[in-house]
């Protein structure tokens, strides 16, 4: 059976010098993704932090099979609200042609 190693990132770098038997890719697949669910359930902050959540999986080569990556994106940020121009400037209003 081929050998995978998971190794990962969650703002700092692990690397599984073990690996796991696996039959085939589709099990590594499904490994990484527990791994990787297991280090959201033990560090759940950690995915709104800028340096997600990484599992890249090699094999007994050391060729990459694929990488799982975590991103969390926060919607309904609201941007910045920029002032209104001071009455009587120049300056262009929204809309106006450039």
């Amino acid at each position: 059976m081929p050998r995978y190693f998971f190794h990962g990132r969650d703002g700092r770098t692990f690397k599984d010098d073990e690996g796991t038997e696996l039959p085939d890719d589709a099990s590594a697949r499904i490994e990484a993704a527990r791994v990787l669910g297991q280090l959201v359930n033990e560090w759940p902050s950690q995915a709104w932090e800028d340096d997600p959540f990484q599992i890249t999986v090699t094999d007994e080569t050391g060729l990459t099979v694929f990488v799982l990556d975590l991103a969390a994106i926060a919607y309904g940020v609201k941007p910045p609200i920029e002032p209104p121009p001071a009455e009587g400037s120049d300056s262009p209003k929204r809309g106006d042609p450039p």
